[in-house]
């Protein structure tokens, strides 16, 4: 079942994509993936996917010619209108290009982890490397639950991924001596942590947990108590 999820990144594309490959990835993200008979698929109109020179795919997963809202209409070739093509991690992509073509933007608010990282993943490789565009970047995924976050980061056409737990979490069975510390996430660069520069995690000792919790502007002084900041860019 999907849940609400908030995906903040940054992941730039060079050179920017040419016109017809963007045309063709924001068709992509914007038509329901389902699956087709590909010689069927074949005879119909798809201009964005012959004007980038891709075949039919597998079960037509490369065909974004869809009439209807979002491509949703079921004409002949439709062979399962509930599931995809087996090669693609769901029935909707949540990654489009930005207008200028030089980023890739997470536009959809439900789903969970896998599919944005496996989408993420797919694009590169299906796509952009085969177009040979080099891409980058990092970002960060929030579940409904704010134990639910994890980091990731586009290296090559590789993309690595960390759970990096929850805010305030303290696991089950962690020892609260002084010696203890528990790792807390701020996400913001806001009033409230304008002392930290963007998505950070401080180690807070563990006697200490309580107290930050009641008054969490302490994060922004985690440097001058001598807490250990770490950025999540050096996390992944």
């Amino acid at each position: 079942m999907p849940h609400y999820i908030q995906v903040q990144s940054n992941i730039t594309i060079k050179p920017a994509l040419s016109k017809e490959h963007r045309d063709y990835l924001k068709a992509l993200a914007r038509t329901r993936r389902m699956c087709r008979d590909p010689e069927l698929a074949l005879k119909m109109s798809d201009p964005l996917r012959e004007a980038v020179g891709l075949p039919i795919g597998s079960q037509a997963a490369y065909f974004v010619g869809g009439t209807g809202y979002r491509g949703q209409d079921i004409d002949s070739s439709v062979t399962d209108h509930d599931e995809g093509p087996h090669a693609q991690p769901s029935i909707f992509c949540g990654w489009e290009p930005s207008e200028d073509g030089t980023e890739l933007v997470y536009e959809k608010e439900s789903g969970d982890s896998s599919d944005v990282l496996d989408w993420l993943q797919y694009i590169i490789l299906k796509f952009l490397a085969r177009w040979e565009y080099s891409v980058s970047g990092r970002g960060l995924i929030q579940g409904e639950n704010i134990e639910d976050r994890d980091v990731f980061e586009v290296r090559g056409p590789m993309v690595i991924a960390r759970d990096i737990g929850g805010y305030f979490d303290i696991p089950e069975g962690s020892p609260d001596g002084d010696d203890e510390t528990v790792s807390v996430v701020v996400l913001e660069d806001g009033d409230t942590y304008s002392g930290l520069d963007g998505c950070v995690v401080v180690d807070v000792p563990a006697s200490q947990m309580e107290e930050v919790s009641e008054n969490p502007k302490m994060l922004r002084d985690a440097e001058k108590l001598g807490w250990k900041v770490t950025h999540i860019a050096d996390l992944v």
